[in-house]
């Protein structure tokens, strides 16, 4: 029995604490793993639209039209579509800082609904 007892005090000391230390965890390594995710999101976004890709060659004529009219039409649509990735990739930016700020408000937010419901 006295082990038993022991072991249920060891355990209840390890989980106060890990209550403890979770908010030093949650703002330091889990914030560096969460800006990780972060880019690594970004970064496939960028490379799913290909970005870069247009951006490089946004001068250069499509189908090989090298008059002046097939240039201008060429820079316009790849313009045009350049514009509409960057939109893609901002947005999904601002939702990926959205969740990063989701995720810096949450601790603070349910110690705040703990206490209430402690108090009321």
């Amino acid at each position: 029995m006295d082990s038993v007892l022991t072991q249920i005090g060891h355990a209840m000391l390890v989980a106060l604490f890990e209550i403890v230390t979770f908010p030093r965890w949650w703002y330091t390594r889990g914030l560096q793993r969460a800006g990780a995710w972060m880019r690594r999101t970004l970064r496939g976004w960028e490379r799913a639209v290909g970005l870069r890709l247009w951006a490089k060659h946004l001068f250069t004529p499509m189908f090989g039209q090298t008059d002046w009219q097939g240039r201008i039409i060429s820079f316009s649509m790849r313009l045009v579509v350049l514009i509409g990735r960057l939109l893609q990739v901002f947005l999904g930016s601002a939702a990926v800082l959205i969740v990063i700020a989701v995720y810096l408000a949450l601790p603070p937010f349910v110690l705040l609904e703990i206490v209430l419901a402690a108090l009321g």
